[in-house]
């Protein structure tokens, strides 16, 4: 007697053992992916959440600092007064309030007599004078204080000076003269070149500053249709970051007119990479 063979149904099917495997393992990677998605996501929201409270605990801090410092000055309308005669301490603080309430020209006045209360090689007070200055863009004068004190191998000096011809800079950049803006990057450069030991990350913003000052200035002047300053200042950016394919570029396209050869010349390595 033949007999009948069972039929295979999806209640008696039973599957090879690496297809199991395969099911399982597939099921664990999509459930690793998910959950790495997910994770990504909520860390990324989390993170932006962080950020905008960030920013919003700082603009709160801010208006109440501006807000006590209102109060403070109003029941002290005095606080101006003989202000020359006054401790540095004193002249420091005052300073702080009329700068938080946006009051520059007073702040200014107590720095000033902050700074002729400095200590030697004490140079808080300038730093502050000077971006008030700046902030008013009274450049001249930020300029004559900083070429008052007379450079020497002192690392408090040497920082005080870049940090200050990058604050004239960033002003100078923010108002459109790029230009001016380059030239003071540049000094900024060579009083941080100074430094023995320097940090790449505050090196790589000065450059990118030049650069950035630079790039901008010739885009302006070709507008004007001043191209070989143009070019002057592109090939000035070159040696600062000679691989900069955007800047072969521009020379390429500015050069293309006066000097095609020169222009092929920029051209070329662009159609090699």
């Amino acid at each position: 007697m033949i007999k009948e063979k069972k039929k295979i149904t999806s209640y008696n099917y039973k599957k090879p053992l690496k297809r199991i495997f395969y099911e399982y393992f597939r099921t664990v990677f999509i459930s690793f992916i998910v959950a790495c998605v997910i994770t990504t996501l909520l860390s990324v929201h989390a993170r932006n959440e962080m950020i905008k409270n960030l920013y919003e605990n700082v603009e709160e801090q801010h208006r109440i600092e501006k807000q006590m410092a209102e109060q403070f000055i109003k029941s002290n309308s005095n606080l101006l007064d003989d202000i020359k005669n006054k401790k540095y301490s004193i002249c420091m603080h005052v300073g702080s309030l009329y700068e938080t309430i946006g009051d520059d020209e007073k702040a200014q006045i107590a720095y000033e007599s902050a700074v002729s209360k400095s200590k030697p090689g004490d140079y808080r007070a300038y730093y502050k004078l000077i971006c008030i200055l700046v902030n008013q863009e009274k450049f001249d004068e930020a300029n004559s204080i900083l070429q008052r004190l007379v450079d020497h191998p002192n690392k408090k000096l040497i920082k005080f000076k870049s940090r200050c011809y990058i604050v004239i800079g960033d002003k100078y950049y923010s108002i459109g003269k790029f230009i001016s803006a380059a030239k003071n990057y540049e000094k900024a450069d060579f009083y941080y070149n100074k430094f023995k030991k320097k940090d790449k990350l505050i090196s790589d913003s000065i450059t990118n500053r030049i650069v950035n000052s630079y790039i901008k200035a010739a885009d302006e002047i070709v507008k004007m249709g001043y191209n070989s300053d143009a070019v002057r200042y592109l090939k000035k950016v070159q040696k600062y970051c000679p691989d900069n394919l955007k800047v072969q570029y521009k020379l390429g396209i500015i050069l293309s007119d006066s000097d095609p050869e020169k222009s092929i010349a920029y051209f070329e390595p662009l159609l090699n990479k």
